[in-house]
């Protein structure tokens, strides 16, 4: 009697085992992100950015001796002709002509030959001239541009001059200058204040005047 009914709760206990082994996946179903040729899902990658390439540098314009005064590196010297008039104690002509060597990004130095007439305001009028020689320091004062300022001292046996400027690419400068010279037992003094031009309002002048000339 007894072996009827331990079979039946044999049966009855391993039917929930069955239906749990029917609802398993076989084991050949289950994804094995180890076996060969089975690759895990990756992220997208990321988006390409396509930036601005560098623009190369502009080369410089380089020239080793100019007519329009600029520092370094854009000139390696400047070419002076210059010719000014200041009025004061009397009137004081000039003309002058040399040469400034950038030695820094912001310093040249030179010298320049020329010569000077001084007039007195009076109604003799009386006119002194010498030949002079000045000595030259330039500070340039706006980076590349032409913007300077210049210090000038200098003389003759006659006397001496100095004189102070502020000028632009040496087309023009405003100036201040003090000069004291001797001339056969005379002599005169003056500090004035006036307008000096440089080489290219003075070569286009000089060419203006040879075409009217030449017509």
């Amino acid at each position: 009697m007894f072996k009827p009914v331990l079979v039946a709760m044999i049966v009855l206990a391993a039917a929930p085992l069955a239906r749990a082994d029917d609802a398993a996946p076989p084991a050949e179903q289950v994804l094995d992100l180890e076996a060969p040729g089975m690759v895990p899902a990756t992220p997208p990658p990321p988006p390409i950015v396509l930036a601005p390439l560098p623009r190369p540098a502009e080369p410089i314009d380089h020239k080793s001796t100019c007519l329009f005064g600029r520092p370094q590196p854009h000139c390696g010297s400047v070419f002076v002709i210059e010719a000014g008039y200041r009025a004061g104690t009397d009137v004081t002509s000039t003309f002058d002509i040399g040469i400034l060597a950038n030695v820094t990004r912001d310093d040249a130095v030179g010298a320049t030959i020329g010569g000077l007439v001084m007039t007195s305001r009076d109604e003799t009028e009386h006119a002194i001239g010498s030949g002079v020689v000045k000595l030259r320091y330039r500070r340039w004062l706006a980076g590349d541009g032409g913007l300077a300022f210049d210090v000038s001292v200098g003389g003759s046996q006659r006397g001496g001059v100095g004189e102070v400027a502020i000028g632009y690419g040496d087309l023009f400068a405003l100036t201040a200058g003090a000069q004291r010279f001797e001339a056969e037992g005379d002599h005169a003094a003056s500090a004035n204040v006036g307008v000096r031009v440089g080489a290219l309002p003075i070569l286009s002048a000089l060419y203006v005047l040879g075409t009217i000339v030449a017509h």
